[in-house]
This record gives C-alpha cells, sequence and structure tokens, in this order.
C-alpha cells in the first residue's frame, strides 16, 4: 500500500504525512536493522519537507532521540541532517 502512495504526485505536506506514517510503520513492523534504518530515513525526508507541522516536529523529535543517544549507526548521519536542516 504505502510503495503506491510514495509513487504518486502529492503536495509536500502530504507527502509529510506520508512519510511520518510510513517511518512509524517501517518500525513497529520491523524485521531486522535494515526496516529500523528505512524508518529513520523516512523520518529524515518527513523533516526535510519545509511545511511546519505535527508530523515534521514529530519526525524531528524521533531523530533527536536517536542523536541524543549515540547508540545507533546513523547517528552521525542524523546529526549532520539536523545540523542542516532548513527551517520552513
Amino acid at each position: 500500500m504505502y510503495q503506491d502512495l510514495l509513487r504518486m504526485d502529492l503536495e509536500p505536506a502530504e507527502k509529510q504525512v506520508l512519510y511520518n506514517h510510513y517511518a512509524q510503520s517501517l518500525y513497529f513492523d520491523r524485521k531486522d536493522q535494515t526496516d529500523h534504518d528505512q524508518s529513520l530515513r523516512y523520518h529524515m525526508k518527513a523533516a526535510a519537507v519545509p511545511v511546519q507541522s505535527f508530523y515534521r516536529a514529530n519526525s524531528i523529535k524521533v531523530l533527536e532521540k536517536i542523536k541524543n543517544k549515540r547508540e545507533h549507526r546513523m547517528c552521525r548521519e542524523i546529526e549532520k541532517f539536523l545540523e542542516n536542516l532548513q527551517e520552513p
């Protein structure tokens, strides 16, 4: 279902919602570390959409938690991403 939606031409705010929900779905249904990494990448996509919303704030919050724990292998990548994140 998500793969079909990801291929659609959506407005930025709609993409942001989709990315956030897909990230959460990947996280909660994860089978291995790859799914967790993909979840974080979709949170990054949601945060990168320049629309101020609950979904953007939620994705940024998730990414900041991972960054602050400093245990995940994507920690440095997330830290750089958040440093360069533009305000909407």
